[in-house]
């Protein structure tokens, strides 16, 4: 049997499929709504709608944000799906005046320091589960943590982890319940992670003490060298 053009598209083999998350992303994504089946769902960052594809399949109303005046049309594929042109701060502040309460939300929109601080703290009071893309990003999770600090709410910067691309560290999923308190108890065996181990590294690398230590291997090395290892012998 030939690969589904269901699967295919979810792997981003076909060309009009462009949800610029990873297929370990999209699996848990989708496995969330499955679970909580929302009526409604909110989502910071459209770009080209690979995810509100699926975030409309399972809910009842969605409501897509996005700066970038292509979301409007964009969304007119969905007849369920209402789209924002706005910044996230503009239309959270314009959906929580509204009275809008939300069972499923995904931030995925700027990705500075200030914004997803920002986002998950106005987000936190409209929605009840939260899903928050590129927590593997330095500038992300620390905005995430912040934001964190100051709610009481359950929270795992780690459901999905990221992964090292040529111009950093991206994706990774995490998950914050509103309706859980910071405390709860996890059935789960501890686990170290990615991101630790990453920071610890960087730290360990960037020492004065490696640097050294690491300048000392190098000297000794050449000094086992034959000095015409080195000498210029014509052929360059």
């Amino acid at each position: 049997m030939h690969a589904s053009h269901e699967l295919r598209k979810f792997l981003s083999l076909e060309p009009e499929n462009r949800w610029m998350m990873s297929p370990v992303e999209r699996l848990v994504i989708v496995g969330l709504l499955e679970i909580l089946k929302p009526n409604r769902s909110l989502e910071l960052g459209h770009r080209f709608g690979g995810c509100t594809e699926y975030i409309a399949k399972y809910s009842r109303e969605v409501v897509s944000v996005d700066i970038d005046e292509t979301v409007l049309e964009s969304c007119k594929r969905w007849k369920n799906v209402e789209a924002m042109h706005a910044d996230s701060s503009s239309a959270l502040m314009d959906l929580s005046a509204r009275g809008k309460r939300f069972d499923f939300a995904l931030i995925d929109a700027d990705h500075s320091f200030a914004s997803a601080r920002d986002d998950l703290l106005k987000t936190a009071a409209l929605a009840d589960t939260i899903v928050l893309h590129d927590s593997f990003n330095p500038e992300c999770r620390s905005g995430y943590l912040a934001a964190l600090e100051q709610l009481d709410v359950y929270s795992d910067l780690d459901l999905a982890d990221g992964h090292i691309q040529s111009d950093g560290l991206w994706g990774g999923l995490g998950v914050v319940v509103t309706s859980l308190k910071r405390d709860t108890k996890r059935h789960l065996t501890p686990r170290i992670l990615n991101a630790d181990i990453l920071a610890h590294q960087q730290k360990v690398l960037s020492s004065r003490r490696y640097r050294l230590s690491h300048a000392g291997i190098l000297m000794r090395s050449l000094r086992r060298r034959p000095f015409d290892y080195f000498s210029y012998d014509g052929r360059y």
